[in-house]
């Protein structure tokens, strides 16, 4: 696994994960993207829609022979409002 996080007015990320072969790979993004969509749901039901609105920024890319990557985006205004909603989840 290699990534990389790109700090500026946006925070830019990537992850890379190599697996055996490519039906490995095909897996890992099919679950990463469940895992994606389940947290959305999650999130949401607990009120925090700028947390589930911040899983809509995780992309994960089809895979590439045996490597899969997953990818973002979040603005500034979105991280502050990501900390603000999520207080609560940590109290």
């Amino acid at each position: 696994v290699t990534g990389y996080a790109k700090i500026g007015s946006n925070i830019s990320w990537s992850v890379t994960g190599t697996c055996e072969d490519a039906k490995s790979a095909e897996a890992i993004k099919q679950g990463v993207e469940s895992l994606v969509a389940l947290a959305k749901v999650g999130l949401g039901a607990q009120g925090g829609k700028d947390l589930a609105d911040l899983m809509d920024q995780i992309k994960v890319a089809p895979p590439s022979g045996n490597t899969v990557t997953a990818a973002g985006t979040i603005s500034s205004s979105q991280l502050v409002s990501f900390v603000k909603s999520a207080e609560h989840f940590f109290r």
